[in-house]
């Protein structure tokens, strides 16, 4: 926190009376509405303490290390995949976006940093949030999640465009590049973001008054009401896991922080059950049921994930990544392993 002074420090804390204030009023107002995040209400207060107990499982793509610390010393389990600009990059496209000001705090008061961004002169504006493909070597490991998990990111705008559009989940399973997400794309602002003349539905607005941080927090159930093409696939993911439209108007700035998944501990998971005279083989191409010829078998990753069903006994494998798997067939459940 090089340069760090009194003069920042009271600024700090003009800052907190301020936000501190301004967020008793908001959440008063809520309380009025009957709002909050979990009641249609995806846009609101940033900070950790609003998603600390709601969660078991986090995966970070950008959060300061106090607030990790915060959730690892609150027994959290805590998947950390932040940027390291070799295998998980921020990517501006096309040079449409300059380095914006980032000596504001950050979510939760935090001076670490965050990404800051300001909309050039080319016209549009997009980047993203990229997990780099390296057949199938790289990945950030999504086999947990599933329509509990929820999408979190903290969003601020000292000079906020009409709308800015965010875009969920645009890749796919690592070193399977057939095998892609369809992913959720979603506006932020007083109107909806329009892309080549596709319209993005509207979650919610920025704090056009104060400039200050707000997060779009919502399921990925959610996520399928607002967009209804969204499909995604418990995996390890590659691609673009969000990104940004910022619009064309030179000057828009857009700061992002906070930004992670999180969700119950277990989700979708499988029990295990003793098996009946059903006996699982595996060779490196299918996996074959005996005993259950004429019902077929599922298969589910170790969390619960169905990835595939067959009708008959035999099942492809080929197309699946190494690891633990769990064979359901009838009412036996055994472990297998896919080399």
């Amino acid at each position: 926190m090089a340069g760090f002074n009194a003069r920042h420090l009271k600024k700090l804390q003009t800052l907190k009376k301020k936000l501190a204030m301004k967020r008793m009023t908001l959440l008063a107002a809520m309380a009025v509405c009957g709002l909050g995040f979990a009641n249609a209400q995806f846009v609101g207060d940033p900070s950790l303490e609003q998603t600390k107990d709601k969660g078991e499982v986090f995966d970070i793509l950008q959060l300061d290390a106090a607030s990790v610390e915060i959730l690892k010393n609150a027994g959290k389990t805590v998947h950390e995949y932040t940027l390291d600009n070799v295998t998980r990059c921020f990517y501006i496209w096309d040079n449409t976006f300059v380095a914006g000001d980032g000596s504001y705090p950050g979510v939760d008061f935090q001076m670490e940093g965050y990404t800051s961004l300001e909309v050039g002169t080319v016209g549009w504006s997009g980047a993203g949030f990229t997990v780099v493909e390296d057949g199938g070597n790289n990945y950030i490991d999504l086999n947990h999640i599933s329509d509990d998990t929820r999408f979190h990111m903290g969003l601020r705008s000292s000079n906020p465009a009409s709308a800015i559009a965010v875009i969920f989940g645009d890749g796919q399973l690592a070193g399977k590049t057939n095998m892609k997400w369809s992913p959720a794309k979603l506006s932020v602002g007083n109107t909806a973001f329009v892309d080549g003349g596709a319209t993005y539905p509207l979650v919610g607005d920025f704090d056009r008054e104060g400039g200050d941080w707000v997060a779009i927090d919502m399921s990925l159930a959610d996520m399928k009401k607002f967009y209804p093409s969204f499909d995604y696939t418990p995996c390890n993911f590659t691609g673009n896991i969000y990104s940004v439209l910022g619009g064309g108007v030179t000057g828009t700035t857009i700061s992002i922080d906070a930004v992670y998944l999180y969700g119950p501990q277990g989700q979708g998971s499988v029990e295990g059950v003793a098996t009946d005279d059903v006996q699982v083989i595996v060779s490196n191409r299918t996996i074959n049921v005996l005993g259950n010829e004429n019902n077929g078998f599922e298969l589910y990753n170790i969390s619960g994930q169905l990835v595939k069903k067959s009708t008959t006994s035999i099942m492809g494998v080929e197309d699946l990544n190494a690891g633990l798997y769990i064979v359901k067939a009838g009412n036996a459940v055994e472990k297998v392993v896919v080399k």
